[in-house]
C-alpha cells in the first residue's frame, strides 16, 4: 500500500481543493520510489545503435514533483555537491568542438541529469521507515527479474553488443558470449549483481528476518552464479567488500572478529578449489567457457599485473599523461574513450578527472565524503538503513576501481535515491532507547524482511 504523507492525513476537502497540485506531486514521488526501483533496472529499449533505459523518460515526472512539493527539509551538503558536479560536467562541454561530438556528449550530459534526479527526491518526502521498505522491496522484485533475463540472453547466447561481451578463451577455441544483461554491458551488469545482492542479503541480516540462513545462501548462489558467468571480477570485489564491510558493522565484539577470520579462511579455501578445478577442468569443449572465466578471476595465464588487470594499469597511465593538460575543464564529458584511442579509463574517479578536469573530481570526492559521513552518522544512530547503505558505498568504490559506476544508468537512480532517503531521515525514526536497533522492529512499519519473503 502506497504511503501518504502525514501533511495530507485528515485534510478537510476544501484544504485538499486549494492544494491539489503539492498532493499530485507528494503521490508522484512515491510512485517514483517504487518505479525506479522495479521498473528502471528491467525496462532496456533499443533505439538505433543504442540502448536506453526507463530513468529517462522519469526524469520528467521527477521534475515535475520537484518542482510542486514543498520542501520538506533544506538542501544538504550532499545535495549541493550533487548539482555542482552537474555543473561541472556541463562546464566540460565547451571543451568539445565537434559538433557531432557535442550533441552527443550533451544527451549524455540529459542522461547524467535523469541518473542523478532522485538523488534529489528525499528533499520533497516525509522519509519513513516504510517508504525504505517499499523502494528495496521494488528493486529486489525489479533486479531478480533484470537478472533472469540476464541469465535467458546468456543462455541463448543472444548478442546485443558481441564485442564487449566477448570472453576469449585458450587455445585458439572460438570466443563466447559472457551474461551481460539486457544492456549488453558487464560491467552493468556486475553493478546489477552486487548491489542486488548486498540490498537483499543486508536487509535479511541487519532485521534478523526467519529463515535468514537458507535465503541467504539462495541469494548468494544465484549471485556467485551471475558472477562466474559473467566473469566480471569489479561484481566479485563489490560483493566481497560489501559483506565484509556489513560483517565488520553490525558486530564489533571478538567473538565476531574470530568468525570474520574463519570466514577469510573459507574465501580462501573456495579459490584453492577453484583453482584445482581449473587445473581438472582444461580446455576441452565442455568445460571451455568455465575454464576461461575462472582464468580471468585466478590470472592462470597471466604473468604481469597489468596482464591480470586486462590492460588497465597501462591505459591509466596513458589517461593519467593525456589529461594533464586539460585539468580546467577536461576533455569533455563522456569524451574519455577517445583521449587514448583504443582504450577506456575503466576507473570511475580517472574517469572523473578525464572528462571534467579537477573542477569535477572535486565536486565527486565533496559528494562522496558527504555521503560516507552521513551514512556513518546514521550507523552511529542506530539506524539499521545507515548501515546497509554505507557497507554498499564501500561495495560501490570498490567496484569504481576497474568500472565507470557513478554512470550506470539501470542501477544508480535506485542507489542514489536509496541513498538520498536515508541520508535526510531523522535519528529518533531509527533509534529505540530500550532496545537494540538491530532486534527491534518498528511497530509502525514494514519489516526488512518482508523484502525477501
Amino acid at each position: 500500500m502506497i504511503e501518504t504523507s502525514p501533511a495530507f492525513v485528515g485534510s478537510t476537502p476544501e484544504q485538499a481543493y486549494r492544494r491539489p497540485l503539492q498532493s499530485f506531486g507528494h503521490n508522484l514521488a512515491v510512485l517514483l520510489v517504487m518505479a525506479y526501483g522495479l521498473l528502471v533496472p528491467l525496462i532496456v529499449v533499443p533505439i538505433g545503435g543504442e540502448r536506453f533505459g526507463l530513468c529517462e523518460p522519469l526524469m520528467l515526472p521527477c521534475l515535475l514533483a520537484l518542482c510542486l512539493v514543498a520542501l520538506q527539509s533544506a538542501p544538504k551538503l550532499h545535495h549541493l555537491a550533487m548539482a555542482m558536479f552537474l555543473v561541472a560536467a556541463m562546464l566540460s562541454l565547451v571543451q568539445i568542438v565537434d559538433g557531432e561530438m557535442l550533441l552527443g556528449s550533451a544527451k549524455r550530459w540529459l542522461r547524467l541529469l535523469a541518473i542523478v534526479s532522485p538523488f534529489f527526491l528525499s528533499l520533497i518526502l516525509p522519509v519513513t521507515d516504510k517508504l525504505i521498505v517499499q523502494g528495496l522491496r521494488a528493486f529486489f522484485v525489479g533486479g531478480a527479474a533484470a537478472i533472469v533475463c540476464g541469465f535467458f540472453i546468456y543462455w541463448l547466447q543472444i548478442p546485443i553488443y558481441a564485442d564487449s561481451q566477448k570472453l576469449w578463451l585458450a587455445n585458439g577455441q572460438a570466443p563466447v558470449l559472457r551474461a551481460s544483461g539486457l544492456v549488453g554491458d558487464t560491467a552493468s551488469f556486475g553493478h546489477l549483481i552486487s548491489l542486488w545482492c548486498l540490498l537483499a542479503i543486508g536487509s535479511l541480516w541487519l532485521d534478523h528476518s526467519p529463515g535468514r540462513t537458507w535465503k541467504s545462501a539462495a541469494v548468494l548462489a544465484v549471485v556467485a552464479y551471475a558472477v562466474l558467468v559473467s566473469s566480471s571480477r569489479a561484481a566479485l570485489l563489490n560483493v566481497v567488500g560489501g559483506l565484509w564491510t556489513l560483517w565488520m558493522l553490525s558486530h564489533s565484539n571478538s567473538r565476531a572478529h574470530r568468525n570474520g577470520i574463519v570466514v577469510a579462511g573459507m574465501l580462501l579455501t573456495i579459490a584453492f578449489v577453484a583453482l584445482s578445478l581449473r587445473s581438472m577442468v582444461g580446455s576441452g569443449e565442455p568445460g571451455g567457457a568455465l575454464a576461461g572465466s575462472l582464468d580471468r578471476f585466478l590470472g592462470s595465464e597471466q604473468t604481469t599485473a597489468n596482464g591480470f588487470a586486462s590492460g588497465r594499469l597501462e591505459s591509466w597511465s596513458s589517461y593519467l599523461f593525456e589529461c594533464s593538460e586539460y585539468l580546467l575543464l577536461g576533455t569533455g564529458y563522456k569524451t574519455a574513450h577517445l583521449v587514448v584511442p583504443g582504450h577506456f579509463a575503466d576507473n570511475a574517479l580517472l574517469g572523473v578527472v578525464v572528462e571534467t578536469g579537477l573542477p569535477g573530481l572535486f565536486c565527486m570526492l565533496l559528494l562522496l565524503a558527504a555521503i560516507f559521513y552521513g551514512l556513518w552518522r546514521q550507523h552511529q544512530q542506530g539506524n539499521r538503513f545507515g548501515t546497509l547503505l554505507l557497507a554498499v558505498w564501500v561495495g560501490q568504490m570498490l567496484h569504481g576501481l576497474t568500472a565507470d559506476t557513478f554512470t550506470l544508468w539501470t542501477t544508480m537512480p535506485e542507489l542514489y535515491l536509496l541513498t538520498g532517503l536515508v541520508l535526510q531521515m531523522k535519528p529518533a525514526v531509527e533509534i529505540n532507547q530500550e532496545a537494540s536497533p538491530w532486534t527491534a522492529a518498528p511497530s509502525s512499519c514494514d519489516s526488512l524482511s518482508t523484502i525477501s519473503g
